[in-house]
């Protein structure tokens, strides 16, 4: 609603889904802890601010648990409030900007792209110590073209690093190219430079069974540039991937959207041979659910996203 909202002392602890719509801002301050537990979702539906107006000291965000900015293309920010993320901090739609102390610990950031001009970011006015993993992925049909360039998170100073990269799968012959400089990550569309040899092999089930159309990645990181290469399987369950020289790891990007069980990342050496990386998964057992969307009101648009999913889908 448009009313303000208040947390002024308590410690409030979030296991649920909490929604903050409306243009109402949230006002903190005499120590009090807003609590992100790990079952906890916060969404962020919304452009309003979170300010600083009560005695000291002053507020702190601990997030174990998920904090996601959806739907409102504008800025939300968090004003003299520490924010300890440790748990995953997803930008849909729209900026965060935290305006006090930010600390990174573990967990995940993640991005939404939907064209070069329309992503999630995020802006750390201070130092920014980041580490645990950073997932970007596309949405609305949006395929990148060369150069197409995403700022997604600045900072005064950033510290560490991510030491894991889930950044999404194309197959136009481009590679992602993530960028670490004095003042923002940024994400670039490239052609991989200077490949020297293939990483390929195959996706396949416990018995021998070919998986089609899953999501392939290989990324290097050397000092403040990753790159990262994909390709989806065949009708084989085969892919391949050019690199060039350095150690990568590889995985395979959300097979449970595809009805089967994650698997762990494999790292290899590549030193001008090609390199055979073979993944085996099983289907996922358990509760399918269905989900059924609509407009609201009737007339408000278009809705995706329906149809019955196996656990553990990403929607």
């Amino acid at each position: 609603g448009t009313g303000m909202k208040t947390l002024g002392g308590p410690t409030l602890r979030l296991a649920g889904t909490a929604r903050w719509e409306g243009t109402g801002h949230l006002y903190t301050g005499s120590g009090s802890v807003l609590q992100i537990e790990p079952t906890g979702l916060w969404e962020i539906r919304n452009d309003a601010n979170v300010y600083y107006t009560y005695s000291p000291p002053t507020a702190t965000l601990n997030n174990n648990g998920t904090i996601r900015k959806l739907e409102a293309s504008g800025t939300a920010t968090f004003n003299s409030m520490a924010f300890n993320q440790a748990g995953v901090l997803d930008v849909d739609a729209g900026q965060l900007v935290f305006n006090g102390p930010f600390s990174q610990t573990a967990g995940q950031v993640a991005f939404s792209l939907r064209s070069p001009s329309t992503f999630g970011k995020i802006d750390v006015n201070g130092a920014a110590p980041l580490s645990g993993t950073c997932q970007v992925t596309l949405k609305g049909g949006y395929v990148p073209s060369a150069g197409d360039t995403f700022d997604l998170l600045s900072y005064n100073s950033f510290s560490g690093g991510f030491t894991n990269w889930l950044l999404p799968v194309i197959t136009n012959g481009l590679s992602w190219q993530a960028t670490h400089s004095n003042t923002v990550l940024q994400l670039t569309a490239i052609a991989l430079p200077g490949p020297t040899a293939l990483v390929k092999g195959t996706v396949k089930t416990t018995t021998g069974d070919p998986i089609t159309g899953a999501g392939v990645f290989a990324y290097h990181t050397a000092t403040s540039n990753t790159f990262s290469v994909s390709a989806l399987t065949d009708a084989t369950g085969s892919y391949q991937v050019p690199v060039f020289n350095g150690s990568w790891h590889v995985g395979v990007r959300d097979l449970a959207a595809l009805g089967y069980q994650e698997v762990n990342q494999q790292t290899i050496l590549i030193t001008g041979a090609d390199q055979t990386v073979n993944f085996v998964t099983s289907a996922l057992t358990g509760q399918d659910y269905t989900i059924t969307t609509v407009s609201d009101p009737p007339d408000g648009g278009t809705t995706s996203g329906a149809g019955t999913y196996p656990s553990g889908t990403l929607v």
